[in-house]
């Protein structure tokens, strides 16, 4: 049987996994301390090539939303539905604001 000479060790794929998994939880971090400090730099800061690598390490690792996530997910929908149902593809209209 034929052996790859340069075949990377598992352990040696394990660290990479690990150093990765450790750069983008940091780089999640730090963009999420920043956009909460400030919302609007979020146009700013964010890559879309950052995003796009963190998503696609997300979805190789088969990770995926647990049902409390989820949950948020379908509290959302659910209003979002019930303003397209009560709207009837019409403008909502929105109470008047009250003066002090």
């Amino acid at each position: 049987m034929a052996v790859n000479k340069n075949a990377a060790t598992e352990d040696a794929v394990g660290y990479i996994h690990g150093a990765l998994t450790k750069l983008f939880t940091a780089k999640v971090n730090a963009l999420l301390a920043m956009v909460e400090a400030d919302p609007e730099c979020a146009a700013v800061i964010v890559s879309g090539k950052d995003l796009q690598a963190i998503a696609k390490w997300v979805e190789y690792n088969g990770i995926s939303a647990t049902p409390a996530d989820l949950e948020e997910v379908n509290k959302l929908t659910d209003k979002i539905s019930k303003l397209k149902a009560q709207s009837q593809g019409k403008v909502v209209a929105f109470l008047p604001v009250k003066e002090a």
